[in-house]
């Protein structure tokens, strides 16, 4: 640190110091230029102490700063180990949950897909209607010859059936579980010139040998034709959920 230290006098008093007024003269100056100095000395001495105290305060904060940061990471780091934990216990319980109720390969895998052959002309109140052709029997629990769906194990079912009639026809199926009738549905193409297209649906709770069919409704009357054509497919499917 550089001090500059200004004093000023008159040229005329510093031309001659041989005289004695002039000697004091000048002696004053002196002194006044060493108190100058001296109190310059002291507020030097008193910065330096504020720069130690805020050096030391800085030191400090910094250390402060680091402790915060050091446990700021430990914090993440342990939430983040948490949240994973609890992911993978989720994730493991809702595995654990849905292997009990989906089935896994090989485990009684049961599921069908059956179509009319052709088209079929109204035959009789309760007379079955049998889907011939099947693209898939899983299991091979559907009789093509039939018409029927014998289930192996207790489980649940899901069942469902589409029917196609032609111009002025109406027709009335039922789902049949063993001799009692749980879904039907009514396809109506009276009075339209297109055909017309039903389809039922049925979630049931199946036991181990009950046999399930589609067959024409006992109780009300059917007229014409069910189309079954490349185009436009009658079908009986169904699955076991589990």
């Amino acid at each position: 640190m550089h001090i500059y230290v200004r004093a000023e006098w008159n040229s005329s008093e510093t031309t001659d110091f041989q005289t004695k007024p002039e000697q004091q003269t000048y002696g004053l100056y002196i002194e006044r230029l060493e108190n100058v100095i001296q109190k310059q000395f002291t507020i030097i001495e008193n910065l330096q102490k504020v720069v130690s105290q805020q050096g030391n305060r800085i030191g400090r904060l910094e250390n402060i700063s680091r402790n915060n940061d050091g446990n700021n990471q430990a914090t993440s780091r342990e939430s983040s180990v948490h949240l994973s934990q609890r992911i993978d216990n989720a994730i493991t319980h809702k595995g654990s949950t849905m292997s009990t109720r989906l089935l896994t390969p090989g485990q009684y895998n049961i599921a069908f897909h059956s179509y009319l052959a052709s088209n079929l002309l109204y035959q009789s109140k309760g007379s079955t209607v049998i889907f011939q052709n099947t693209g898939l029997n899983v299991g091979n629990h559907y009789n093509q010859l039939t018409g029927i769906f014998t289930a192996p194990v207790q489980g649940i079912f899901v069942f469902t059936w589409t029917i196609t009639v032609t111009d002025e026809s109406n027709i009335n199926t039922e789902l049949v579980r063993n001799m009692e009738s749980i879904g039907a549905i009514y396809t109506s193409a009276v009075g339209v010139k297109n055909a017309r297209t039903s389809t039922g649906v049925v979630v049931s709770d199946v036991t181990n040998g009950d046999f399930l069919y589609v067959r024409f409704s006992t109780i009300n009357y059917s007229r014409g034709e069910i189309i079954s054509v490349p185009s436009c497919k009658s079908t009986f499917s169904g699955w076991r959920l589990f």
